[in-house]
């Protein structure tokens, strides 16, 4: 497992003593650039949990993703609703449905330790940004190699990375 700790990330506290944790896809950053998305799109999972919780979870995530094979990700784009809003969309979402359903196991900690339930993304449709016109080029696709984790304190700050989760070749 890599794992990136941020600068000064240990020593922020919240009132509650929680933190918003959010599991995402980690897009190559030739994709990420193309699509104009941040390096935090594509959420998966999201949960609060105390900070003394951190290094388990971890561990139960890494477990979980160290199970998952690599697959390859089709994206295309599609005109999501009425108003004509373009969105990339996850061609076949069954590798993430397979991923989420192992995460929900990481409830029986969380709701355990008086934490919330684990909140499941929708990684399967990401919104394109203002002026860029995806159907010109048509879909996109490339390998999913890891998740990446996130942490800030609960709805104070910007999110800081804190681990990257390899998925197996």
């Amino acid at each position: 497992m890599v794992t990136e700790m941020s600068e000064g990330i240990r020593d922020k506290r919240t009132t509650r003593n929680w933190w918003h944790y959010w599991l995402t896809v980690q897009l190559p950053g030739e994709v990420r650039d193309r699509l104009l998305l941040p390096a935090q799109a594509g959420c998966v999972a999201s949960f609060l949990a105390r900070e003394g919780m951190e290094d388990t979870l971890i561990r139960w995530m890494q477990r979980i993703c160290s199970t998952q094979h690599q697959w390859m990700v089709t994206l295309d784009p599609v005109v999501s609703d009425p108003e004509g809003r373009l969105c990339w969309q996850v061609r076949d979402p069954v590798h993430f449905q397979l991923l989420q359903q192992q995460l929900s196991s990481l409830n029986t900690y969380l709701q355990g330790s008086d934490c919330p339930a684990i909140q499941l993304g929708q990684p399967v449709q990401w919104r394109v940004a203002e002026g860029v016109h995806p159907l010109r080029g048509g879909s996109i696709q490339f390998m999913l190699e890891g998740m990446v984790l996130f942490r800030r304190a609960c709805y104070a700050e910007e999110g800081k990375q804190i681990t990257f989760f390899g998925l197996r070749p």
